[in-house]
Formats: structure tokens, C-alpha cells, sequence
């Protein structure tokens, strides 16, 4: 995998992300799926749920670890059948670890 640094102009959030390279594909691990959120925040708009196993397109992640429950983790923003949002990625899984 070859990480890229992000360059963003004007917004703080995009200087904290790095972009993936476009071949970069993870299965979802949350037994009850994932949340696609339009924002990488809990509080987001909800666009999809995605079911577990499923691949996804990793289009960049963000450098910043956050905390959520018990877990810690990266947002990750991902394509999931033509839909860009962002996902938790502690619940993503390179596709031979899955």
C-alpha cells in the first residue's frame, strides 16, 4: 500500500487526512454491519449500513486516532456501491486478513 500525504486548502480537517491509494480494498468485520456516515463523526447523517463482508474501496483515512466506546480507531472515507461516506475503520480488514 502506498500512503499519500493529503493536501487540502482552506480546510484544517483535510490537513489531518492521507489519501490511499486508489487499489486499496477492505471487508467490513462488525458482525452487525457498518454505519456509512456522510461525515466521519457518530453524530453524521447515516447514508448506508453496510453488511459484514463486504468489500469497500478505501479512498483515504484520517492520520487522527479517535475514541468510540471501548475501541480506538480511524475514520476511514470509503465507495461503497457508487456511495462515498466514511466509516469507523477499527471494523475494516484487509481482505486476506478477513
Amino acid at each position: 500500500m502506498i500512503l499519500l500525504p493529503w493536501i487540502g486548502i482552506g480546510c484544517d480537517s483535510d490537513r489531518e487526512a492521507v489519501r490511499i491509494e486508489n487499489q486499496d480494498f477492505r471487508k467490513v468485520t462488525a458482525s452487525s454491519g457498518l454505519v456509512l456516515r456522510e461525515e466521519p463523526n457518530t453524530t453524521s447523517t447515516k447514508l448506508a449500513l453496510i453488511p459484514l463482508g463486504t468489500e469497500v474501496q478505501v479512498l483515504e483515512e484520517k492520520a487522527e486516532k479517535v475514541q468510540i466506546g471501548d475501541t480506538s480507531g480511524r475514520w476511514v472515507r470509503v465507495n461503497h456501491n457508487g456511495i462515498r461516506g466514511w466509516v469507523f475503520g477499527e471494523y475494516l480488514a484487509s481482505p486476506s486478513k478477513q
